[in-house]
């Protein structure tokens, strides 16, 4: 009776019922559902928390999707696959951790293979080609390598970069221009570990919202209703194919695509791989270096006439040419893409993600084993 005179404390009431209600489902989810259906593909799990991650285990998710897909969140744009991940004790994408006699390849979610299945890594496509031990160390930077050399030395590293990465202003390139080459490996000091934890810490929400159901349920509902009525993604971070392809696109990649060498800063770019070919040669290791075209470069053709880039001078092209002039070992894998997509209709891509498919990771480890 109090309730209904006050009708104020009544609505406080069930807004508050419901908020609690809500905030139970969303954390009872993750401990009641299957830990697949909480991530769209195995990469975003294995990866762990805050740069922690998993290790020694083997994840599948059943009917995965890519991440341009996730960001876009419009159902008739998945590409459905099976992804099963498996991680050594180092948290690197092998089925064991022994790197004995073995060559690695090291680079980030592109040589990871992240959207793809254990069978179509590259690190697995590359051991059958060579027909010898890869050890993949990858997810890695390659500053992270050159503060760790292994004890068992390879005589190889293949490294392998995605386009968008390869610009003056990457993280990972200045790293490596302002770091001296290390004479032996270095190990984290009690400080650094206790920096590791506190980070942990204190990002603990980003870790809340990805496993939030209540939070992805609401996304998509409003990203499937934006697109039904104004026919474009809500997310600022994707591009459309020219239609009827179901294309999707990274914006990101989108503007790399219409800049020069210069305004790539591809001097930077070519001074960093030179420098880390010199420190890995003071280890007698030699370097071989893919430069990954984007999607976007590839598949140019399929954007809207005004997105299209002009490649007549071709940036990537250009710094493969300045590696070689400085006697780096370049594997060209745009040349046998663009011929590929002029004469076939098999995609090199996923058309949902960011990453190169099973027949990109094939063409492009039989190139650098031509090399190798």
């Amino acid at each position: 009776m109090q309730l209904r005179n006050h009708p104020e404390r009544l609505f406080i009431l069930i807004v508050g019922g419901l908020w609690l209600l809500l905030i139970g489902t969303d954390r009872l989810a993750p401990v009641v559902l299957p830990t697949e259906n909480l991530y769209f593909r195995a990469w975003e799990y294995v990866r762990g928390q805050h740069g922690l991650p998993r290790r020694n285990l083997s994840f599948t998710v059943h009917n995965a999707h890519g991440d341009l897909s996730n960001m876009m969140n419009v159902s008739t744009y998945k590409v459905p696959r099976d992804i099963t991940f498996t991680v050594d004790s180092n948290g690197m994408r092998n089925s064991e951790t022994t790197r004995e006699d073995a060559t690695v390849l090291i680079g980030q979610s592109f040589m990871t293979g992240a959207g793809n299945s254990d069978e179509h890594a590259p690190g697995t496509v590359l051991a059958r080609e060579l027909k010898t031990p890869i050890y993949v160390y990858a997810p890695g930077n390659m500053s992270q390598l050159l503060r760790a050399i292994p004890d068992e030395v390879p005589a190889t590293v293949i490294w392998g970069v995605v386009e968008r990465n390869l610009t003056g202003s990457n993280a990972e390139i200045q790293t490596l221009l302002g770091m001296e080459c290390p004479s032996e490996s270095e190990t984290k000091t009690s400080k650094q570990k206790m920096l590791i934890i506190i980070k942990k810490i204190l990002l603990e929400p980003t870790t809340y919202a990805r496993t939030s159901v209540v939070k992805k349920l609401g996304q998509k509902i409003y990203n499937e209703t934006y697109f039904s009525v104004a026919k474009k993604p809500a997310s600022p971070h994707v591009e459309l194919a020219a239609s009827p392809s179901k294309f999707i696109f990274l914006k990101k990649g989108i503007r790399i695509s219409h800049e020069d060498s210069k305004q790539r800063n591809l001097d930077d770019v070519q001074k960093a791989i030179t420098k880390t070919a010199d420190c890995l040669k003071l280890h007698n290791i030699e370097l071989l270096f893919i430069p990954i075209p984007d999607k976007v470069h590839v598949y140019n053709h399929l954007l809207p006439e005004e997105l299209q880039a002009n490649y007549a001078l071709d940036p990537l092209q250009e710094l493969m040419q300045q590696l070689r002039r400085k006697g780096i070992r370049t594997v060209d894998i745009l040349t046998p893409f663009m011929t590929h997509v002029s004469e076939n209709s098999e995609l090199l891509y996923w058309p949902d993600d960011t990453h190169w498919g099973p027949l990109g990771i094939e063409k492009a480890m039989t190139e650098a084993a031509k090399r190798f």
